[in-house]
């Protein structure tokens, strides 16, 4: 009948409705679940940049800081090392002062400073320069510095002493600045220059002869 044709019809709108509200509402859940996994992922793409970022700043940080703990130790250690060096010098010109007053002693070193010089030149003939008030000494210690290089290395080598000397009040800076210098002047010829005496040169001159 026509009344129960209508009824199908609507049965079948209704039926369809619902039907069509199932999609709707699961492409919702779909969408909606969606925009969820990506703003946990945008999230947590931010965290991981904002983590990474402070992780370097701390790197950065933890750099400087180790880096000026270090540049704060060396200049402490420049600091000290400058200290003991002047303590060293003014000790070394205290123990040259009683050198000198020991003839005995002032002997011995001038006749090692010579041999040093020898041995950093290892020529065959070398001239001995010293202070106007070291010539007699150094003359009698010639014999001496040459046997102890010949002992030692199996050379002979002539010393001769000088006619010119050295003023202590020498400010030539290429003089002061060793206790014994050796400068060539050919293959078969130099001269040893010994400074000794110069306060400026003391800690040279015991390191150069092994002198506590």
């Amino acid at each position: 009948s026509r009344d129960k044709q209508v009824e199908h019809m609507v049965a079948f709108i209704f039926q369809e409705g619902e039907e069509k509200c199932s999609e709707i509402e699961e492409k919702s859940q779909q969408d909606a679940a969606d925009e969820k996994s990506r703003l946990v992922a945008e999230g947590m793409k931010k965290l991981e940049e904002e983590f990474s970022r402070q992780k370097k700043k701390q790197e950065t940080q933890k750099k400087i800081k180790e880096s000026r703990v270090i540049k704060d130790a060396r200049i402490q250690l420049l600091k000290l090392r400058e200290e003991k060096l002047q303590e060293l010098k003014l000790e070394c010109r205290a123990k040259l002062i009683e050198i000198t007053s020991n003839q005995s002693r002032y002997k011995d070193l001038l006749r090692d400073l010579i041999v040093e010089a020898m041995e950093k030149l290892h020529e065959n003939i070398v001239d001995v320069v010293v202070r106007q008030e070291d010539q007699n000494l150094a003359k009698s210690v010639l014999k001496d510095a040459q046997n102890v290089y010949k002992q030692r290395h199996g050379r002979e080598t002539e010393l001769r002493l000088s006619r010119r000397t050295i003023a202590h009040s020498e400010k030539d800076p290429k003089l002061r600045r060793l206790a014994m210098r050796a400068l060539s002047r050919s293959a078969f010829q130099a001269e040893a220059v010994l400074l000794l005496g110069d306060a400026a040169l003391i800690s040279d001159c015991f390191a150069a002869v092994g002198l506590p």
